[in-house]
């Protein structure tokens, strides 16, 4: 190479810069030489990542605390108000009263629900829509305002987030004594069993003259004959809604003081009502239909049929530091990954005259490029790197003019011989 050793290093440096490269100076008994390096980022990202794990343990630590989440159902025009007496389950924190709720509360206005249709689908059946329009009250007395909650859409109130979790059936019934009072009437919700939305439910009667009633129930939305024989809906849709229900008399468990999941019921003390041969009494009932029920305990009334959702309550307080340590957790492993570590250094010596390349002597007019590469790390492309960095050195000394000889060689001069002398 023609090129001086400080034109070359020169160039180097240039070179390295625009590649991102840090770059030092030093000098060395082979020639000065140039380092640098690139990459850092790798090891910030490294550490970038795991305080961003310490960051993610403690955001869900706090949210274990001073969270809860809940479950509650509500029917279709009735009402959530978020006190730990109205929810179906409670799981708070650890630091979480029940008496600090937000006092918010919205009323369930309309529930919109749609499935496939097509019976030539292989989708038939499966959902395709769920919605709810809700009122909210987000403090009491302030004006309340009307607000839509979809899947993935939650309505957020006090710091509290109210997902939509499920929807079912809820038959209204009313029940009457054997004198003909009513003695319970009310939407009863049908807990949903599969895609179908068969559903099971109960309904207890505590307060009959006659004696405790419990009625255990089975509600096909579209009533067909399953496989086996046995009733079995056949759609999710209410198409052909048939309600079962078989009959129980004794006591409940109700005065004990031990709570019941309302949607079970305690036969334990109770005798199931059958027919002379044995065989359960199982009453059909259609929307709009009255059965009576045996041994003169009143009558029962399928009066019609509302739908009710299921709810989420959830409150996280950590949430939001949850998500963004999260995300800096990703993008510091990523960093760490994907940004190669790598030095390069590049040494230019002048070449010696009449001796091997790099021997000591008088110099030759020519300079030795020297190029070296270390990655931190397995990095196939760290060759390629280091040609790519020595072709573009050597395509921007091309750019350059050529250096002038520091000596230049003078032309022989001419002698004429010496005349003898006469």
């Amino acid at each position: 190479m023609a090129s001086s050793p400080e034109q070359v290093l020169d160039a180097a440096r240039a070179v390295l810069r625009e590649r991102r490269y840090r770059t030092a100076e030093h000098a060395g008994p082979g020639g000065p030489s140039l380092a640098g390096q690139r990459g850092e980022l790798r090891e910030t990202g490294n550490l970038l990542f795991h305080l961003a794990l310490v960051g993610v343990l403690v955001a869900v630590a706090v949210g274990g605390l001073w969270g809860y989440r809940a479950q509650v159902i509500v029917p279709v025009g009735g009402s959530y108000v978020n006190q730990t007496t109205n929810l179906d389950t409670w799981d708070p924190g650890a630091l979480v009263s029940g008496d600090s709720l937000p006092p918010f509360s919205f009323s369930l206005d309309a529930l919109h629900v749609s499935f496939d249709d097509d019976e030539g689908s292989s989708q038939y059946g499966a959902p395709r829509s769920f919605s709810a329009d809700t009122t909210l009250t987000e403090t009491p007395g302030a004006a309340p305002v009307e607000r839509t909650i979809r899947v993935n859409e939650p309505l957020r109130a006090a710091g509290a987030s109210v997902y939509l979790a499920g929807n079912g059936y809820a038959p209204v019934l009313t029940v009457r004594d054997g004198d003909g009072n009513p003695v319970f009437s009310q939407p009863t919700p049908f807990l949903v069993q599969d895609a179908n939305y068969s559903s099971t439910g109960v309904i207890k009667v505590p307060d009959s003259p006659t004696g405790q009633v419990g009625l255990q129930g089975i509600f096909l939305p579209t009533a067909a004959l399953g496989t086996d024989g046995m009733p079995a809906s056949s759609f999710p849709d209410a198409r052909d809604p048939v309600l079962y229900l078989t009959v129980w008399t004794g006591d409940l468990g109700l005065d004990d003081g031990v709570p019941q999941n309302v949607y079970e019921l305690d036969t334990s003390k109770m005798t199931l009502i059958t027919t002379g041969d044995g065989i359960p009494v199982r009453l059909r009932l259609e929307p709009g239909q009255t059965a009576q029920l045996p041994d003169g305990l009143g009558s029962v009334t399928f009066d019609s049929l509302d739908r009710y959702a299921g709810f989420t309550v959830r409150h996280d307080p950590a949430r939001g530091a949850a998500l963004v340590f999260s995300l800096l957790a990703i993008a510091g492993l990523t960093a760490s990954l994907f940004v190669p570590r790598r030095r390069l250094w590049l040494r230019a010596g002048a070449v010696a005259a009449g001796a091997p390349d790099g021997g000591p002597s008088s110099e030759s007019g020519r300079t030795l490029v020297e190029v070296g590469a270390l990655a931190r790390s397995e990095d196939h492309g760290l060759a390629g790197e280091a040609d790519a960095v020595l072709a573009a050195v050597l395509a921007r000394l091309d750019e350059q003019p050529a250096r002038q000889p520091e000596h230049p060689q003078q032309p022989p001069q001419q002698h004429r011989p010496e005349e003898s002398a006469p």
